[in-house]
This record gives C-alpha cells, structure tokens and sequence, in this order.
C-alpha cells in the first residue's frame, strides 16, 4: 500500500531513472501504471518535467495521467494502465 488511494500490486518494468508497476485506485477500482522514482534533486525535475508534459498533452494514442504524489523516499506518477502487448515487444517485431 503506497497510500490510501493507492494500492501497488506488482513490478511491470525498471529502467534508468525508474521502475514502473501495476496498481489499483482503491475507492474506484480502477487499474494504473505507477512510475516510481527514487527522491533526489536529479530525478525531482525529471518527474516534474514529465508530469508537467504529459498533464498537457491530450491524444487517443498516449495514456491519460492521473495525478501525482510522493512520500519522503518516492515519486509517484499515476497514469492510465492498457494491458497487453508492451511497445517493447512491438518494436522488437520489427527487427
């Protein structure tokens, strides 16, 4: 439990700056994506910079953010969860 509206249930996937994991708003249901970054100066404005992005951009092909949090170790971007195939394996169809 990351919060009281927030229950993370499983890792999805890790990267550079981030691990991302699958959760679920507990008051609607609804399944999200998690992306968590460990709290520092460098990862402070990379997750407001991509918070700030994503918050404006409004396509039928690109997940809706949700919202934000953070706790005195984390950041917490919450966006739409589209279960299927990862863009990852897409590409790699392609090679």
């Amino acid at each position: 439990v990351v919060s009281s509206e927030l229950v993370i249930k499983r890792a999805l996937s890790a990267g550079g700056q981030a691990c991302v994991f699958f959760g679920v708003l507990t008051a609607s249901k609804k399944p999200v994506a998690v992306k968590v970054y460990a709290k520092n100066d460098e990862n402070s404005n990379i997750y407001r910079t991509e918070y700030k992005i994503l918050k404006s951009i409004r396509h039928r092909a690109i997940v809706k953010t949700l919202g934000r949090f953070e706790n005195e170790n984390y950041f917490f971007l919450v966006t739409e969860f589209l279960d299927g195939i990862t863009l990852h394996k897409i590409l790699e169809s392609f090679e």
